[in-house]
């Protein structure tokens, strides 16, 4: 306030100064008188500065905002008082108070909640209690006090209002973030003398936009009072009022200075004459080359609907589109509400706005055309003919975005989402994970911008960066970083032949195109068109054509957590229009070109070339004990990021044992297994496979040049093969999965040759899915199998071998095993 301005309040030390304004104005006066309070709190708390005349520079505000605030609320909306500052014409609308009284009581809520957003602090906190004091204001002035005991329903729709603001306060503060970062002239403001906590007021038009919506005035109001408000001839009403003194409100907790005040008074009563005016809409955007945009409102690419619809007996309105037809605004063909969002998500808009958003297109799947929108406002008076207006407007596409990387496509929440996962298999299925990339791969996804005013796609371009970095609209996003994709120059569609190359099959425009592509120019032979030989009529086109990306061609050794050209990365789709414009797209991607290490070492205890004789290995056991022997061997799939153990850095899927039979003729898939008893999880679902191991097995030499090496190489124990299954007499015996297949095993007194192979894949993907980047089969181990377990009755009573069974053996008297203990039978 201005020293020399009349406050209505005595000052501290002082008293009340005369009027010395040349403007008489008994309506602001009287505002003044019912503002006292409030100013004589602000004049207690501030200090004035005598260097600028007429403004009050200090610390808002008292100790108990929401006292002096109701009691504010109470003085400035009286029904007199109230009364007015509505149009002359007001009676002649409105009819007898009575009618439009039970408005009051909520419009001082509004009021109240307005002053107390803007003049207090912008803690999440804070305004989560003064929303609940304005909840608890409407609920009361609605008949019903909360405050006597919380119903169940009543705390959930606080939530659901909670909910709200805490969505608003979410994008605020993304904003926010986003100045910090880039420093949009804050420390100059200050310098310069121009801060004003409440120029800035982006948050509490969308807070208050945000609340006015139907399903903010349901969980205001509860449900029923709501459904029982809304049939009222004078709702319309109490929402525009409530909407006007909610800004008032506010507008007043930043005034400063008696010329402030004043406008605040007048936009006020602006507010009031829109209200009681006559049905309107006028319509600012979209026009002229407009250019869709990702909107986080409805997780898409759209269009916002601005302007103005409101006026006495508001019932709401309705927003359509169609392509320019050159038929009136009024004519009936063509329109379409495909697409249109309204704030709230409600079948309409029914909360009047004045040079806010009404709603919004969605665009992505529109062509670049000339288009044409309108408004209609509707009344809650049968009978009357709502107002429409149009504008028209063309649009300009904005095809830029990457929806998958080789067979991993984007995760759930979509390619607007710059932290989406990539996801094996796609978005829908049960299955659906995250998953690395590998090998050679195409990066799919749209590359195209256009076309009004001479703006078109010039060029694109894929790049990348170590690490999850921040997308387009996430604050510290900063192109600058990134690197041309090895082996991928960029795509411009300039001269020579730019005709040819705007040809449409050349617009990347479809949500799978390849991005991964370059220019080729090829000969199209026309002639059989015409009946006529062979290369008689031929034309040489530009045709794009596919150029996967060697994800292998990545750094080396970058840093400690991407090596091998392993890692995680950010991939960057850059196109950019005829005027110099950028357009961008990210999607973060874990690659993973490390080896699969894979090595079959064979059975422990068996050398090189020598058979394996069956009675050796069988611990004197019967076949109802197993004769376990182990498998060894290397099944190691270097970690993406040696110090992180974890998915999707360790990615092994599997490996897997086969032992065949006679050069093909049987095989037999081996259980995996270290104790005969337990089975391998899978390192994503926990599910069992008992012929699948996932463990790391052995250690491999070497690894990634980059990384810490392990130590000399050595083989693990791949799994215990139970040797029961070589042995016709055990086998049958054996539960699944150990029982091998009919026969596979020997009689006894039988010898066949076996080979054992090993399999291992992890789960990387490439363009066709798992299993098919990296993969290995280890070479087949060759071994010969001899049963030379003694056939029933072919033991002494000592235990030996009668001397028909090694007769039957071949054994003479002499050899080793003659005489001696042999294993029981069954």
């Amino acid at each position: 306030m201005s020293t020399n301005d009349e406050v209505p309040t005595t000052r501290p030390g002082g008293s009340r100064s005369p009027h010395t304004g040349a403007e008489q104005d008994d309506g602001f006066d009287e505002f003044l008188k019912a503002f006292a309070p409030a100013l004589q709190a602000d004049l207690d708390e501030q200090a004035f500065d005598g260097s600028r005349q007429g403004e009050v520079l200090g610390g808002l505000p008292p100790t108990d905002d929401v006292a002096l605030a109701t009691s504010l609320a109470e003085r400035l909306y009286t029904e007199d008082l109230a009364r007015r500052f509505f149009p002359r014409n007001a009676a002649e609308i409105l009819g007898p108070g009575d009618e439009w009284r039970w408005c009051l009581p909520l419009v001082r809520c509004c009021w109240m909640f307005g002053w107390l957003v803007c003049r207090g602090c912008r803690d999440y906190n804070a305004l989560n209690y003064y929303l609940y004091r304005y909840w608890l204001c409407v609920r009361t002035a609605a008949g019903r006090n909360p405050r006597a005991q919380v119903t169940e329903r009543e705390r959930e729709e606080f939530r659901r209002l909670a909910a709200l603001l805490g969505q608003t306060y979410t994008a605020w503060l993304k904003e926010e973030e986003m100045k910090v970062e880039l420093d949009r002239g804050a420390v100059d403001d200050v310098l310069a003398g121009r801060a004003d906590c409440c120029r800035d007021n982006a948050f509490t038009a969308a807070l208050f936009d945000r609340l006015s919506t139907q399903e903010a005035s349901e969980a205001l109001l509860g449900r029923e009072a709501f459904a029982s408000h809304v049939k009222h001839p004078w709702f319309w009403l109490c929402r525009c009022w409530c909407r006007a003194a909610i800004r008032f409100g506010c507008c007043l907790a930043c005034a400063r200075s008696r010329d402030e005040m004043r406008r605040c008074l007048v936009e006020y009563e602006r507010s009031l004459e829109d209200c009681l005016g006559p049905l309107h809409c006028e319509l600012t955007r979209p026009i002229g080359c407009f250019e869709e945009q990702p909107i986080l409102a409805i997780q898409d690419l759209g269009v916002p609907v601005t302007g103005t619809a409101m006026g006495a007996f508001f019932g709401g309105y309705t927003i359509e589109w169609r392509m320019v037809e050159g038929e009136d605004c009024n004519g009936i063909h063509g329109w379409s509400t495909v697409g249109v969002v309204y704030p709230g998500n409600g079948p309409m808009g029914n909360a009047p706005v004045l040079n806010g958003t009404l709603g919004w297109i969605k665009t992505r799947l529109l062509p670049a055309r000339s288009y044409e929108v309108r408004v209609c406002v509707r009344t809650s008076k049968p009978g009357t003919a709502p107002p429409c207006c149009c504008i028209i407007f063309n649009l300009f596409k904005r095809f830029v975005w990457i929806n998958r990387v080789g067979a991993a496509w984007v995760g759930d929440s979509g390619v607007f989402d710059s932290n989406a996962p990539l996801v094996y298999p796609p978005v829908g299925s049960p299955a659906s994970h995250m998953v690395p990339v590998g090998c050679c791969v195409n990066v799919h996804g749209a590359a195209w911008v256009g076309e009004c005013n001479d703006r078109r796609i010039r060029c694109f371009s894929l790049h990348y960066a170590p690490g999850f970095l921040p997308g387009p609209t996430d604050a510290g996003f900063n192109p600058a970083v990134y690197t041309p994709l090895p082996g991928q120059p960029p795509v411009c569609y300039t001269p020579p032949d730019e005709p040819e190359k705007r040809a449409q099959p050349n617009e990347l425009t479809a949500n799978d195109s390849i991005l991964t592509t370059q220019w080729q120019q090829v000969t199209i032979d026309l002639s059989s068109w015409f009946n006529l030989p062979p290369h008689t009529i031929e034309h040489k086109e530009w045709h794009l054509q596919p150029n996967c990306f060697h994800s292998s061609l990545l750094p080396a050794c970058l840093d400690a957590t991407h090596t091998c050209g392993s890692g995680q990365y950010t991939l960057l789709l850059d196109v950019e229009d005829t005027i110099g414009n950028h357009y961008y797209d990210t999607q973060h991607v874990w690659f993973d070109n490390k080896e699969l290490h894979l090595e079959l070492a064979g059975l422990k205890g068996l050398e090189s070339c020598q058979p394996l004789l069956l009675r050796r290995f069988t611990g004197n056991q019967p076949c109802a004990s197993p004769w376990p022997l182990p498998v060894m061997g290397t099944a190691y799939d270097e970690y993406i990021v040696p110090s992180d153990l974890s998915y999707p850095s360790n990615n092994f899927d599997f490996y897997t044992l086969t032992i065949t039979r006679d050069c093909g003729s049987i095989s037999y898939s081996v259980p995996i297994t270290r104790d005969l008893v337990n089975f391998d999880k899978d390192i994503l679902t926990g599910a069992i496979d008992p012929l699948k191991g996932t463990a790391h097995v052995g250690i491999p030499a070497p690894l990634c040049a980059c990384d810490p090496q392990l130590g000399p190489a050595q083989p693990g124990v791949l799994t215990l093969l139970d040797m029961r299954i070589f042995d016709a007499t055990c086998a049958p015996q054996l539960p699944a999965p150990f029982r091998p297949p009919p026969g596979f095993a020997l009689q006894r007194g039988e010898c066949c040759a076996y080979s054992i192979q090993l399999y291992a894949q992890d789960k990387t993907v490439d363009e066709t899915g798992p299993g098919y980047c990296h993969h290995k089969y280890s070479p087949c181990c060759a071994i010969v199998v001899c049963n030379d377990l003694p056939r029933e009755g072919g033991l002494n009573a000592d235990g030996s071998y009668t001397m028909n069974e090694m007769l039957l053996q071949g054994l003479q008297p002499s050899e080793p095993g003659a005489g001696f203990a042999a294993e029981p039978t069954a």
